[in-house]
């Protein structure tokens, strides 16, 4: 790890986690969860920094129901979010700010004001993530979710955005040149004054309908 080899401190760092999945029952994934986003980043970063480099643990904030409207203040407490890193739904996504359902007459003012909250997961975003979650098993994928909502992550001063999956072919090239709407809530981004997209040659690729 590059933490380590350097020697790179982190302990004045803050990290928020962006979201996480629900049980039926409404409560966050247990850790030993596969599908634990808490879960994947103790084991994947945080348990292999050496504890003299490491986040405190006071300094790393995962989003559940009873935590995530108080998390902006938080954020702005601690002078405000340096950058906000993220990747793009199917259908446009961030974090897990879903578009609104039909019927919905949502402004894209009112959903750019949407703070953390939790919320029901897309049927298009339950099928896609089985595909790289559960083996394609869509029925076992939590049906909820807690995130945090199009204020916190806009409110960043640095937005940042990798794509590496061919299914994203599609979303990156509305994601770019669509209208700005909330309808796909990526395209909002193009409001945000710094704000960059890197993706993977499979996702440049020309999709064969495009």
């Amino acid at each position: 790890m590059l933490v380590n080899r350097y020697r790179l401190s982190l302990k004045n760092t803050y990290i928020f986690n962006m979201d996480e999945y629900l049980d039926e029952n409404g409560n966050v994934l247990k850790t030993d969860h596969p599908l634990s986003f808490k879960g994947k980043i103790l084991k994947e970063f945080y348990n292999l920094v050496d504890d003299e480099l490491n986040v405190p643990e006071s300094q790393r904030f995962f989003p559940t129901p009873e935590n995530v409207s108080e998390l902006y203040d938080i954020m702005q407490e601690l002078g405000g979010v340096d950058v906000c890193f993220g990747g793009i739904g199917i259908n446009g996504h961030i974090a897990f700010n879903e578009p609104p359902e039909p019927g919905n007459d949502i402004t894209d003012e009112e959903f750019c004001r949407l703070g953390g909250r939790k919320l029901e997961i897309s049927r298009e975003t339950r099928t896609i993530n089985s595909t790289f979650s559960t083996g394609g098993i869509i029925c076992v994928m939590p049906k909820y979710c807690v995130t945090l909502g199009m204020k916190e992550i806009l409110s960043a001063r640095k937005i940042r955005l990798y794509l590496s999956r061919g299914w994203q072919q599609g979303i990156i090239r509305v994601a770019l040149h669509g209208p700005v709407t909330c309808k796909v809530p990526v395209t909002l981004l193009h409001n945000h004054p710094d704000t960059a997209v890197t993706i993977c040659e499979d996702v440049a690729e020309q999709p064969v309908f495009g």
